[in-house]
């Protein structure tokens, strides 16, 4: 199987101009800045900050922004992918030993803390946390802080979903349309699966108990936000055919986003109307995945200048919260310098993450997109 730019792909010419316009994005100060705003609003919550004061953040929350450049990159990395053994293997290489090494610190944390357990708890922990069950928390840990060690990471088990679902349903469409799969049989897949977030936000709410087995698997399953992730692979697949209502466009979209959460939040009411609000919840979250793509392709070359490549965002997702239980347990919640200590903290930690870990791994990625051009 490959896919690399074929003539029968229909959504990136091998034009040098085209190739460079797709290439040439923001989105690693996009995921800067999703990751920011969940280590914001995480810090202030957990250490006594009124989250009034970031109210212009909360209308752009990280997961789903997340979820939409996921789906836009990661879709693009595995139809250029020369086969789906490399595809899984530059997604691993990005996930694991960054999450890895954060376990490895995590532990140590436990161990100095003096945190009691048994063995027939710790074990299945360290399993799930270093394979695919991130959200599941024994109970040896909920006396300690927040009560969850490392909260954040509910959001890896559904990427490691998507990443395992994009190739069959991509083959599966492709088997059945007999083709690389066009924007209608995408926008059908995209139909289906918001039904199915509708359905699964639905059927949470009349299951008896919040924290139930059965609402912990509908909350971190794929089929509650595979509809983003799908979102992004049709922006993906359109983005240069619809570079005039994207590029250079963020600040309309921004304020698009914003009249939309106004008018139907404070205007209509939506917030006493649950079912209601699962609606707006689901289409709200798309034009937030809209103006994260638009902010990718405004003020282009603006991340290659700040950054020069190097992305932060993972390791500032990941050890945000064991930072803040560290921070909580010696007495330091309400403290008016707590939130900057845990900026510069989880800064401190996300540079080494990327420098000794990240970065030196992603160099054995079969081919990165970055490396196309």
């Amino acid at each position: 199987m490959k896919f690399l730019f074929s003539k029968t792909s229909s959504h990136i010419s091998t034009d040098t101009v085209a190739l460079d316009d797709f290439r040439n994005n923001n989105f690693d100060l996009v995921r800067l800045f999703a990751a920011s705003q969940v280590l914001f609003f995480h810090g202030a919550f957990h250490l006594k900050y009124s989250l009034g004061d970031f109210w212009f953040l909360e209308a752009f929350k990280g997961v789903p922004i997340f979820f939409v450049v996921s789906g836009f990159l990661v879709s693009a990395s595995f139809e250029r992918s020369e086969n789906v053994r490399g595809y899984f293997l530059n997604r691993s290489l990005r996930i694991f030993p960054a999450l890895w090494v954060c376990l490895l610190a995590t532990v140590g944390v436990i161990l100095w803390y003096g945190v009691s357990f048994r063995w027939c708890e710790f074990l299945p922990w360290l399993v799930a946390q270093s394979t695919f069950g991130q959200y599941y928390n024994p109970d040896f840990l909920r006396g300690f802080a927040t009560g969850v060690m490392n909260g954040s990471l509910w959001t890896i088990p559904i990427e490691l979903q998507f990443y395992l679902f994009f190739p069959c349903i991509f083959l599966l469409l492709r088997k059945i349309f007999s083709r690389t799969p066009r924007n209608a049989e995408i926008v059908g897949a995209f139909v289906f699966f918001l039904c199915c977030a509708l359905f699964v936000l639905w059927l949470r709410d009349v299951l008896p108990g919040r924290y139930s087995a059965a609402y912990a698997l509908l909350h971190n399953s794929a089929m509650r936000y595979f509809y983003l992730f799908v979102l992004g692979w049709f922006l993906q697949r359109n983005i240069l055919s619809l570079r005039r209502v994207f590029f250079g466009k963020a600040i309309f979209w921004i304020s698009f986003h914003y009249f939309f959460t106004w008018l139907f939040v404070v205007k209509v009411g939506l917030l006493y109307h649950p079912k209601l609000f699962h609606c707006f919840n689901v289409l709200s979250d798309c034009v937030l995945g809209c103006v994260a793509i638009s902010c990718a392709y405004t003020f282009r070359g603006l991340a290659a200048k700040l950054t020069r490549g190097n992305d932060i965002s993972y390791g500032v997702y990941i050890y945000h919260m064991p930072l803040v239980n560290i921070m909580i347990i010696n007495g330091l919640s309400g403290n008016p310098l707590s939130l900057p200590i845990l900026l510069v903290g989880t800064a401190i930690c996300a540079l080494l993450s990327w420098f000794l870990v990240e970065k030196p791994c992603l160099a054995f990625k079969k081919r990165t997109l970055r490396a196309l051009g």
